[in-house]
């Protein structure tokens, strides 16, 4: 129980790290649209994402039972299909890298939900929040590509994560 505790903990704060990235990146597009996603100015935050994509997922397919498989199946195809968002938008084809995104984001709604009951058996905190945040950040994501202005909705969303997020690692970390 220990050990899958400081696992969740880690994937938490590797999930806050990605979470602060995203809120510079949507601030990003919300300034100067959706072309600046794939400029030299965001493409380290996106790389660094899918790196940390790979770090919460190992850490998640060691620590949960619950959501096990759904973290191996939406997890991994995840983080592929971002990846593949990424390397398409970053060869000239941002709106298609960026739909690619967001299609990889919703394989993270299935995952996050069935997380919640594993995290629920370790924390009492900051669970609702973060599947909250979670739920209108990636619901709202499309409305970043249809028109750049309105990524303060997921800017928002995921701000709220962010804040769950923070009070699940805290909870993790401080027990046990």
């Amino acid at each position: 129980m220990a050990t899958e505790r400081r696992l969740l903990a880690s994937a938490m704060a590797g999930s806050i790290l990605a979470a602060i990235i995203i809120e510079v990146i949507l601030f990003v597009v919300m300034l100067w649209g959706l072309d600046s996603l794939f400029t030299p100015y965001t493409l380290p935050g996106l790389a660094a994402l899918l790196v940390i994509a790979g770090f919460v997922y190992t850490r998640l397919v060691r620590a949960t039972r619950y959501s096990r498989p759904v973290v191996r199946v939406a997890g991994l195809a995840g983080a592929v299909i971002a990846g593949l968002g990424v390397a398409i938008g970053a060869l000239g084809r941002p709106y298609l890298g960026a739909w690619l995104i967001v299609v990889a984001y919703y394989g993270e709604l299935v995952l996050g939900v069935r997380l919640k009951r594993d995290l629920e058996e370790h924390v009492n905190r900051g669970v609702n929040a973060f599947i909250g945040g979670m739920l209108l950040f990636i619901l709202s994501l499309p409305l970043a590509v249809v028109d750049h202005r309105l990524a303060i909705i997921p800017f928002i969303g995921n701000l709220v994560k962010t804040a769950g997020l923070i009070q699940v690692y805290r909870e993790l970390s401080s027990r046990g």
